[in-house]
């Protein structure tokens, strides 16, 4: 098993979703020490920190909108096309939670929340796949530990990322014996 410095020596591009603040950040922060030849892109409304050199590629993103991450997606396609060999590295990161009962919730939130958990996970990867099976690659999926039960006061939330934790098991079944692995993260 490779270190992550030594895997990251194999990829290109490296793209994070929410890269301004939070987990996606420290990603950022660290690939940037541990993989100096690569291409970090970050999809998020904002721009990293200073950190964020000239190697990275910021494009702001809601995610939360399917025409602008096919729009993103389209771009991202054009980097990975033009970056030298290697593989690419998938960071779906960007999420939210909501506390509360539901149906003292504001409905349109908790819409928005499925469409940035879940959903903008879903199209993003089926929109990069393509190239990452030619190239090789993982997809690394940050869901959460309320994937694992209930969660009251964080339903919505809670199976957003049951849905992100489920749906990476299976895309690295599908995946099997392709050269792209999947990993799903669960902080907390």
């Amino acid at each position: 098993m490779p270190t992550p410095t030594e895997y990251l020596k194999h990829t290109s591009v490296i793209i994070v979703t929410g890269g301004s603040s939070g987990i996606g950040c420290s990603i950022i922060k660290a690939i940037m020490k541990l993989a100096p030849t690569a291409t970090v892109c970050n999809l998020s409304r904002s721009k990293p920190g200073d950190f964020f050199d000239e190697r990275g590629i910021h494009l702001p993103t809601n995610l939360s909108d399917s025409g602008a991450v096919a729009a993103a997606a389209e771009r991202l396609n054009t980097i990975i096309a033009e970056a030298g060999a290697g593989e690419v590295l998938l960071f779906n990161n960007s999420g939210f939670g909501d506390y509360g009962r539901l149906h003292d919730s504001d409905r349109a939130k908790q819409l928005r929340m499925i469409d940035l958990n879940v959903r903008a996970v879903v199209d993003l990867t089926a929109h990069l796949l393509p190239q990452m099976l030619e190239r090789g690659g993982c997809v690394v999926n940050i869901a959460s530990t309320a994937a694992f039960q209930p969660t009251p006061y964080l339903a919505t939330y809670g199976a957003t990322k049951a849905f992100v934790l489920n749906w990476t098991l299976a895309l690295g079944e599908d995946l099997r014996g392709t050269k792209v692995r999947t990993l799903a993260v669960c902080p907390g």
